[in-house]
Formats: structure tokens, sequence, C-alpha cells
């Protein structure tokens, strides 16, 4: 008889730090224990028969790990008594959460599962070598098993302009150590997953049920035979190139991301009400933004986290594996990524840790209103509620009884349920400052949670102080065009950053898709090379399981982006117009129409094929896209003020003005 796996963390070593994959490396006893688990648990056997004793007694299988977030919507055998079919009401099969308050939570525990899986692997393998061979014992392979925790793959890095996915995630073969030094050649499990039983079809891509494996950017659809590394390299390096000031601006897609990351780490420390702090939450939280339109408590809100995780699933995946979420999850690179996903999260509930799902968001009227959960899960209707109590099933305590929020929240030691892992500290060079997610503080210390804001946010913002110095040096030429982005008095600067907001439909096409903002080629009849940003949606291939989902569907839920605009590309631009038009531009208001007469939108698939678009290159001919279907978008700027001599100086985010739509000078049209 099954028995509940109850996911507790590795409990007898301590609070030990989940390290970059490439970090891990470098411990060749750690990093072969990684690699030895991580294949042992990829080879489980596995049937499609839940009363099978193969089935019951691998729930840690990769097999079963991979079918909780989506495909075959089969019960995990780690909860034998929870829900054993699919909810039939459900827009959604899997028990995963995406567009919903609960996507972080429900991701932590996710990790924490397989970090609990592999590390038990490695004491096992690690306990049997000790046992047969002295010089394991000697250097401490045991001990090595016990302080391993599961690594991230951190795609902020501005390496990955470089080198897309990391080398030893493409790599079919890695060395490991044995004991005593020797090094062996063996097929690397982070390169992929071979099926042990293949997960089921999903409408519009029932040729993955046909793959052996899984894939990352396939080259093609029908019976893949390799792998196009090189544009999973172009997904994160190719942007648009600009010389401004005499320097050459390279704008690539990393650089996006990474101000998205940035931008997790502008929220408002405080609130003049406090009960909104649930509205926050449910901005930071995930896409869905379901407390959208409500003044409080920000004029303008900041981007999401699940945002940049969507922008890597795509960027990752291509016409693969990793951009499907019915399959997503069996790809190992999944893990990795989905770890960083949680290391920013777990930095941001540092910061900001007031911020709670608590029972609901509350509205103008004052009103409290529960999250939902649009798609539904394996167990829950479509439109479910959701909130700090919500069992995320499928997963049990160590006392049996389901995880929750509440169970998961913050890395503390003083934390409601402990997770026995941290991340590594972050420091921020120009004051000193370390920001480390296990260690407590005062809360109430509002300098010092400036300090950490500031020191998070130049971890992954632009070089605020080269910004400024681009816009001292133009503003020679360009007096009144750079004190409209740039002023500076008595050392103190404020500059003026422009977004683009977007309101993208999540099932306005079969699969994922991206919206990609691009600079207008000087022939209005060529086609956009030059992509500025984009906005990521992870969408699903078969959205429709249930005859009512259908109508739910049509009502439409939106994934909600944000595009920051690069200061310096606005003044590029300046720069490209004639003395006549250059002065011309003397208001905000002014900027405005540049950026709008100067950016057009797409709407292509995760591999760059185009699906629509709002410009003067799109034919006459092309069919009008549903306007259902078409994305809404939004112009903003906010202040961001700063000293640019004084690294001890906080920072500061205000002024945050909407300015309008954005976009709708064309009509929509497909491809």
């Amino acid at each position: 008889m099954a028995q509940p796996y109850p996911i507790a963390g590795v409990e007898d070593s301590g609070v030990q730090p989940r390290l970059e994959i490439r970090d891990l490396q470098k411990n060749s006893i750690q990093f072969s224990l990684f690699i030895q688990a991580f294949t042992k648990i990829m080879e489980m056997r596995n049937t499609q028969d839940q009363q099978s004793s193969d089935n019951i007694n691998n729930p840690n299988s990769w097999w079963q790990i991979g079918s909780i977030h989506g495909l075959p919507y089969n019960p995990w055998s780690g909860d034998p008594n929870g829900p054993q079919q699919a909810d039939p009401q459900s827009q959604w099969g899997g028990y995963c959460y995406h567009g919903s308050a609960l996507f972080p939570t429900w991701h932590r525990v996710l990790v924490l599962l397989v970090e609990q899986a592999v590390v038990n692997e490695a004491i096992a393998i690690a306990t049997e070598l000790e046992a047969n061979n002295p010089t394991a014992k000697n250097e401490n392979w045991l001990q090595a098993a016990k302080q391993m925790r599961f690594p991230f793959w951190d795609w902020t890095n501005p390496d990955t302009a470089k080198e897309g996915i990391p080398q030893l995630l493409q790599d079919p073969n890695v060395t490991i150590t044995n004991p005593g030094g020797s090094q062996t050649e063996v097929p690397n499990p982070l390169n992929h997953y071979n099926y042990t039983l293949k997960p089921g079809a999903a409408s519009g891509v029932e040729y993955m049920d046909t793959w052996d494996r899984t894939y990352r950017w396939a080259n093609q659809d029908v019976q893949p035979t390799q792998e196009l590394y090189d544009q999973a390299l172009k997904a994160f390096s190719e942007g648009n190139t600009f010389t401004l000031g005499g320097s050459q601006i390279t704008n690539q897609p990393v650089s996006w991301l990474r101000a998205k990351v940035a931008g997790l780490f502008t929220y408002d420390l405080t609130l003049a009400d406090p009960s909104y702090g649930p509205n926050m939450w449910g901005y930071f939280s995930n896409t869905g933004a379901q407390s959208d339109g409500v003044t409080p408590p920000m004029d303008v809100m900041p981007p999401s986290i699940e945002e940049s995780h969507n922008m890597v699933h795509l960027d990752t995946g291509g016409n693969g594996t990793m951009s499907v979420n019915e399959y997503a999850a069996f790809d190992p690179i999944f893990y990795l990524h989905h770890c960083n996903v949680d290391r920013l999260y777990a930095f941001w509930e540092y910061l900001y840790s007031d911020y709670w799902i608590g029972n609901g968001w509350k509205s103008q009227s004052g009103d409290v209103n529960q999250f939902v959960t649009d798609s539904g899960t394996f167990w829950q209707d479509t439109d479910a509620t959701v909130d700090h109590a919500t069992s995320l099933l499928p997963f049990r305590t160590k006392a049996l009884d389901y995880w929750t929020s509440d169970n998961t929240r913050g890395l503390l030691s003083t934390s409601p349920t402990n997770k026995y892992y941290t991340y590594p500290a972050i420091t921020d060079p120009t004051t000193g400052t370390v920001v480390q997610v296990d260690v407590p503080y005062d809360t109430t210390n509002l300098p010092l949670r400036q300090q950490y804001q500031k020191a998070l946010y130049n971890e992954w913002s632009q070089d605020l102080p080269a910004i400024a110095q681009t816009h001292r040096t133009l503003a020679r030429t360009l007096p009144v065009h750079t004190n409209l982005l740039m002023k500076e008095e008595n050392n103190v600067a404020n500059l003026r950053q422009f977004a683009v907001v977007g309101q993208l439909p999540e099932f306005a096409f079969p699969g994922s898709y991206r919206l990609e903002l691009y600079l207008h080629p000087k022939d209005p009849q060529q086609t956009p090379t030059h992509i500025v940003n984009s906005i990521s949606v992870l969408g699903r291939a078969d959205p429709d399981r249930c005859a009512a989902c259908k109508d739910r569907r049509a009502a439409g839920s939106n994934v909600r982006g944000y595009m920051h605009l690069d200061p310096r590309l606005i003044l590029y631009l300046i720069t490209q117009l004639d003395v006549t038009q250059r002065a011309a531009i003397t208001e905000v208001h002014h900027l405005v129409a540049l950026i709008q007469g100067s950016l057009g939108v797409r709407l292509v698939k995760p591999d760059g094929t185009k699906l629509a678009a709002a410009g003067p290159h799109v034919g006459a001919g092309n069919t009008p896209l549903e306007a259902s279907k078409a994305p809404k978008l939004t112009l903003h700027s906010h202040i961001v003020q700063f000293k640019p001599k004084d690294a001890a100086a906080h920072i500061k985010f205000n002024q945050r003005v909407t300015h309008g739509t954005f976009g709708v000078e064309h009509e929509w049209k497909m491809f």
C-alpha cells in the first residue's frame, strides 16, 4: 500500500547554501554525488498503473516528480490519500499554479521536493561508498552528501549573453570524480531526460508525445535529432546596438531580464495604509495582477517575479519542452531555473516581509477580495479562491498535513517551517552592505531596509553612475533634452525612466508566445530586426479541458508584463532627429510622442515565428487580429533619485506617471 512521501527538506545537516550550478561543479565530491544521484532518480522504473509497485514505491522518481507539474494529469503517488482524479471542472489538469498568488510558494515546495529526493539518493550512494572504500571515508563523502543542496542556474549573470544556456547543461557527457581523485566520463543527466513513459499528448503539439526525450530548441518538431543551442544563445543575446556619445551601447535580452529583476526591488518599502500589503504581494507574485486598477498602494506597479520566469522558459525552450507548460517540468533545467526563481523570491521576501498574500487584496472601497486561480488545478475548480492557508497539493509536511503558503514563508531560523537551505549572500560593492536571507534583522529599521533595497537593486540594475555620465556628456550639445531625462542638482540626480506595461491575453494563441517591442526600421517596408524589450507568455497547448472552461477562456485572463526602456535609448532616438525636430522637443509629452513614433510591437512564437503585428510593414491584405486577442499597452515613467558621488545614499523611486495608451496607431493583423 502506498505511503505518503512527506517533504521536510534535508534535516540532519543544518542550514546549507544552495550554490550556482557552476560553483557546485567546483566541489568535485558534491558534484560527483549530485550527478550520480540525479541519474539514479531519472532511471527509476515507472508505470501508468497506479497500483503497481513501481508507481507506489517511486514517488521520488523523475517521471513522477515531473508529472506533478503538468501532464499526464495523474495523482502523485506521494499523496495516496489525496484526490485521485483530476477535477473535471478545472481548465488545467496539473497541480501547479501559474498566474496565481500561489505561484512562488507552490514552486518553492516543488524545488524542495527535488532537493530532498536528490540529496537522499546522494546520501545512499555516499554511504555505500564509505562502507566499501576507505578512501571515500577519509575524504568525507557522506558528509559532503549531507551538506549538498540543489543548485540554481543564475540566468541573470551578464555572461548569459555570451554563453546562453551554460555549457555544463549542453554537454551530452560530463566528467565526475571518484574516491581517490580519478575521473570518469558519464552521460550528463542535466542535458535531457529520456522518458521512461510518455507523458501523453496535448492539443496542437501532439508531436511532443512522440519524442523519446526532452529537447531544447529542437531542430525540427517531428522526430528531432539535435538541439540548436546557437538559437538559444541568440534568444538571450540578440537585441539592439547603437552608438551614443562616442560609446557603443548594447541592449540585449539579458539586459531586459536583469531590468525586470531589478524592478522587483522598486516596490515601496512602506505603505501609508499597511492593509494594502496583499495588493503588493498580488503584483509581485504573479502576472495575473488581480487587483490591477486599484490606485493604492502605488500609482504604477513594478514587475512580477513570474514575468522574468516566463521569459527564461521561452528563451531556454524555443520550440521545445520548456516552452510548453504541459511538458516543461520533465526537462532537468526546469528545476535549476526554478531554484533561481526561488532565490529571487527569497531576497524579495527578506526585504518586503510585511507584504503577504493574507486573506486577499483590498479594493479601493476597502473591501477584501480573495485571490483566485483562474485556470484551477488538478484538484481545484477554475476560479477557485486561494489565500495564505490554501493547501499546496500534493505536498505533505512531516506531520502529513498539506503544506500551505504560511509554511513556505521565510528562510530564517525563526520562520514557521525550517527548510534547511539558504542562498549565498549578495554584497553591494559600493557600500559593503551584505544581504543574507537567513540572518534575522530589525524590519522596523527603515534606514537598514533602504540599504538592503539599494544593494539588491544595484545587483541587477544598469549602472546608474555610467548612465548619469552619458547624460552629462551629451548635455553639452543637447542641454534641453538631457534635462528632460535627468536633472542633477547638489549631487542629486533625478533620472526619468520610461516603461511600456502590457496586458496580454493568456490564451490568444495555442501555447506560449511573446510580444516584442522593436525600433522602426528607416524603411517602413523592412522587417524590424532591432528588438528593445519583450513580454513572454508561458502558455499551455491545450487550455480547454472542460466544456465550461471554453466560456471562461473566452472571458479572458491576462498576463501583465513590464518593458523597461534604457534611458540611453531615448537619448539615441533624439540624436537621430534633424535639428528642426530636436528643437520641437521641449516637454516630457514631446518625448512621449517620440517614443510612440519610434517603437513598434509584434507577437511571435518562442522560436521567433511571426504571429501578428501592428505597424506599417504589415501588408493591407493580412487578416485583422481579433480584438479579444490584441495586447493592451500603456506607457509610463518614474523618477529614480540617487546621488552619483555618494555610494552610501539610498535610492528613491517616485513620481510614477501614466502617459496613456501605447501602440494604437496601427491595427493588429495576423501573419
